[in-house]
């Protein structure tokens, strides 16, 4: 398939969307439009009001932002969170489906306006946005809509975004040092809006999918002298501030215990966990020892592995 299909075929549905707004707004015929015809820039301060309300989740703010039912035509979204046909023009619906965006940390951003003009009673508006959340990675959207200015308040009519094209991601795992060690590394998938790499090093061959923490097949073999050092980096929207906090890979002994979730050893295996923000992703670092209390030659050659380890930029959803 083509890119040029591509871009063709995007522009089709792009139009369709533009002659199904005019339409749909010059068939309706809502009751009440609004008092008045718009000043240029109250569609501009509309649309930035909503797109703040939206990534705040304020579900009051939301509420008086769209049009009463009376004056609704439609709310409509591709991609994720799909909201489309009779769905769309369910106004009743709208409060939960904007809280339900919010806690899938739905986020609207790099937005771009260009205003239409009045007719039919709405401003007209098309923008341009980056989207992304939970169950979607970041995407540049394409939309217009309509706005309803009146005296007791401006409110959006209509709302219509389509995914246009998903940013590009570059997200390689780290890279640990071969020489003398066993190593590999994997893109985990399965999560829609979030982007998670592993890589491993063990002094041994290595026994277990790339996404199996504890390494369990691994451990149950590891000799009294081995060591395992697993790396995981992750990516995900709108992450809370701790995640980006940065702190020293520093192994120490006192950090290590026998005891945690997933040992099948008995205690014969110890861990060691860090964990720190680092060019571009939310870095976290197991070291396991073959033995309950590691050797100082055992954080040694641990350390010198986890400190040769290459961590290349992370950049997701930049144009």
């Amino acid at each position: 398939m083509s890119r040029a299909w591509i871009g063709a075929r995007i522009g089709a549905v792009l139009l369709g969307s533009a002659l199904a707004v005019a339409a749909g707004l010059a068939a309706s015929s809502r009751a009440s439009v609004g008092s008045r015809e718009c000043a240029p820039t109250e569609a501009r301060t509309t649309f930035d009001a909503f797109v703040r309300a939206f990534n705040r989740g304020d579900d009051a703010a939301l509420e008086r932002l769209i049009a009463p039912t009376r004056s609704f035509v439609w709310f409509s979204v591709s991609g994720a969170g799909r909201r489309l046909g009779d769905r769309s023009k369910d106004r009743s619906t709208l409060v939960r489906y904007f809280a339900t965006r919010h806690l899938l940390r739905d986020r609207l951003s790099d937005t771009s306006f260009s205003g239409g003009g009045n007719a039919n009673g709405y401003a007209h508006f098309g923008f341009l946005l980056t989207r992304s959340a939970d169950d979607e990675l970041p995407a540049r959207y394409e939309g217009k809509g309509a706005v309803i200015c009146d005296d007791s308040g401006d409110t959006i009519a209509v709302w219509s975004m389509g995914r246009r094209l998903f940013l590009p991601v570059t997200a390689p795992p780290a890279r640990l040092p071969p020489t003398g060690w066993h190593v590999g590394s994997a893109r985990v998938t399965g999560c829609a809006g979030c982007v998670q790499t592993e890589s491993w090093a063990s002094t041994i061959r290595y026994r277990d999918p790339a996404n199996q923490l504890p390494p369990q097949g691994t451990m149950a073999v590891l000799p009294r002298s081995g060591v395992i050092v697993h790396v995981t980096r992750s990516w995900e929207p709108s992450p809370p501030a701790w995640v980006h906090q940065v702190h020293p890979l520093r192994i120490t002994r006192d950090a290590t215990t026998a005891s945690f979730e997933g040992n099948t050893t008995r205690g014969r295996v110890s861990r060691w966990t860090g964990a720190t923000w680092r060019a571009g992703s939310y870095v976290s670092v197991w070291v396991l020892f073959g033995r309950p209390s590691p050797t100082a030659a055992q954080i040694r050659i641990a350390q010198a592995e986890l400190a040769g380890t290459v961590f290349a930029p992370w950049r997701l959803g930049v144009r």
